[in-house]
This record gives structure tokens, C-alpha cells and sequence, in this order.
């Protein structure tokens, strides 16, 4: 919020304010993770909002990571994501917007963008 009130001088509504947390949660602030993993900022909210609506429509808890033979019960990021290229998949689920891995499961870190998840669907 102190970067939007230094750079445009107002808020915005709450839908503006959460499309901008969106997006610097989607952006790799590590320098050199974002050189190892590079992913357009574009691709990256796109497939955000792929695993969202996943996660919203399958009544499913958080989208599975890595191990394929967990008993979770998740939504795989990378059948959801079938056109990507596996590292594009976990460049973006290490950005912010997604919660620590947790037992091979992440979720949408929706404390940190000021919504509960029923507001994000």
C-alpha cells in the first residue's frame, strides 16, 4: 500500500489494491532465482489464476508439489498446467503468492494478500 501512495498518490478501490498485491506477489524479487528460473509476468498470473480456479471449482485444499505418489488430496499444478514446462510450473509456485510446502502441498497464501479465499473466487 506505501508503494501504490508514493508511485499514484491514492488507493485505489480493494479490487485495485488486490490486483497490484497479485502482482508483486507473482514478481521473484531474488535476483537469482529470477535468472534460473525466469517466468513472464504475464504466464505467471495466467497460471495463477488457472491453479485458483482449479483449487476454487474441485473443492480441493492446495495443489500437490513434487512427489507424485502422495496420498493428498490436491490439485496436481502440473496436470492443471499441462502446457507448461515442468520448471515453469515450480518457478511459479515458489513466487509469494503461494503459501510454504507443507507435507508436498502448497496453497494461495491468502493472508498475506489481504483476502480470504472466498473473495479471491
Amino acid at each position: 500500500m506505501i508503494s501504490t501512495w508514493s508511485q499514484e498518490r491514492k488507493f485505489g478501490s480493494r479490487f485495485e489494491l488486490f490486483e497490484r498485491n497479485v502482482a508483486t506477489r507473482l514478481d521473484e524479487i531474488d535476483p537469482s532465482r529470477r535468472q534460473a528460473r525466469p517466468l513472464k509476468a504475464t504466464k505467471a498470473l495466467e497460471g495463477a489464476a488457472l491453479l485458483a480456479g482449479a483449487v476454487t471449482f474441485t473443492g480441493k485444499s492446495g495443489i500437490e508439489i513434487y512427489d507424485k505418489q502422495t496420498d493428498r488430496n490436491g490439485v496436481n499444478a502440473e496436470v492443471v498446467l499441462a502446457e507448461w514446462e515442468p520448471p515453469h510450473v515450480w518457478a511459479l509456485l515458489e513466487r509469494g503468492i503461494f503459501s510454504d510446502a507443507i507435507y508436498n502441498m502448497v496453497g494461495f497464501a491468502t493472508e498475506k494478500l489481504g483476502l480470504s479465499f472466498s473473495e479471491m473466487a
